[in-house]
């Protein structure tokens, strides 16, 4: 009498069948068949992944459209209105109830919008005032904090420069725990975020951290923070003890171009004291600096070092020294321009010759004359209105 199978054993039979078929192919078909399952597996998985993904990325363009619609037009009148409006007002104004709070993802696309009303305005026409009151009205501050604290680290990292865009505002204390975390990005982004809103020390990590890494982005996210510090009214640091202490050299070179741009003129002469400095890269910055803070003092020592020099040092060297316009470099240039092997650099010291006041021009104007062959395209290269800068 035959068996009728049913429920569980139902699928035990079919389970073994399929098995001990599985087993009697050879070793070859096992493996192909073993690994074809598993793409089939993988890939549906993956196409169950993309299509969520799909799902996902439209559900939040939907929804940022909608917070865009939404606050984007009353906002923008109100972030650029020279008139100062209380929490209240701004509530009235954006239709929205100060009781009432968004939900994160929503929170999340409010801030893109504030930060895409900024850039259109323009830092001089936004009024600060009603953009505090407009992060009061939403709790921004408040959101910040739970995201910093409670997000993944990329909303982490997010919130953080979020901060800056919007000129928002979190309690220290909520920064001090990842100041010194192990991933780079994270710490960076709390350092300077801690730079952006501390009174106290904000600066701290260049004194205790010499070792530290910036690249091209970090340091132009330093230079903003002391402008944005500077216009607050707090008094701009100076760079030079970190130029002293610090043991990379292009964060050196950094904190150098620093002194030029906040014009911390005090600091020129240890600058001039370190122009001797075996790194390359250290030593084109001071020159730079010192050229370009106008430094007269360092004119002698910059064309006794100006031999020794690569290149591109040595066209630095030209532009400062020529820049200080003393009146003493005239013979300076031209032994440049005469006993120069570079083609670039003689154009430089050409070029900055022609500019060199009457002295110059008149000096420029006999060498031509007694300068025949290919040399004398420099010359007129110089005179071209399209390249000279006179």
């Amino acid at each position: 009498m035959d068996e009728v199978l049913s429920g569980f054993d139902y699928l035990t039979y079919y389970f073994y069948l399929l098995y001990y078929k599985f087993i009697g192919y050879p070793v070859v078909v096992r493996i192909c068949i073993a690994v074809v399952t598993l793409c089939v597996v993988f890939y549906l998985f993956l196409a169950l992944y993309l299509v969520y993904g799909i799902y996902r990325r439209q559900r939040e363009k939907r929804l940022f459209a909608r917070i865009h619609k939404r606050f984007y037009e009353p906002l923008k009148e109100v972030l650029g209105d020279r008139e100062n409006r209380s929490v209240g007002e701004i509530a009235g104004l954006v239709e929205h109830d100060i009781k009432k709070s968004l939900k994160r993802q929503e929170m999340r696309f409010l801030v893109q919008v504030l930060i895409r009303i900024k850039s259109e305005l323009g830092d001089d026409k936004v009024n600060n005032y009603n953009m505090q009151n407009v992060q009061g009205v939403f709790k921004v501050g408040s959101f910040f904090e739970r995201e910093i604290q409670f997000g993944r680290s990329r909303r982490k990292i997010q919130a953080l420069l979020s901060i800056q865009s919007v000129n928002g505002y979190v309690s220290e204390a909520v920064l001090v725990r990842f100041l010194y975390h192990r991933r780079i990005e994270l710490r960076h982004a709390a350092r300077f975020a801690y730079m952006w809103l501390s009174q106290s020390n904000p600066f701290r990590f260049f004194d205790e951290d010499v070792t530290m890494k910036l690249s091209r982005w970090n340091m132009a996210e330093i230079h903003m923070i002391v402008r944005h510090r500077e216009k607050m009214g707090f008094v701009v640091p100076s760079f030079l003890k970190w130029v002293n202490s610090s043991v990379e050299d292009n964060v050196k070179a950094f904190f150098v171009s620093e002194i030029k741009l906040f014009d911390q003129t005090d600091n020129c002469p240890p600058l001039l004291e370190m122009l001797n400095t075996k790194t390359w890269t250290l030593r084109n910055e001071i020159v730079r600096t010192l050229g370009g803070m106008k430094y007269i003092e360092s004119e002698s020592k910059m064309v006794e070092i100006y031999d020794v020099q690569p290149e591109y040092i040595k066209r630095n060297i030209l532009a400062s020294v020529a820049g200080m316009q003393t009146g003493q470099a005239l013979g300076f240039l031209h032994e440049a321009f005469e006993r120069a092997d570079d083609l670039g650099t003689k154009l430089c010291a050409l070029t900055y010759l022609y500019d060199y006041g009457e002295s110059g021009r008149a000096l420029f104007g006999q060498l031509e004359t007694l300068t025949t062959g290919y040399a004398s395209q420099l010359f007129a290269h110089v005179k071209n209105p399209l390249t000279n800068r006179a």
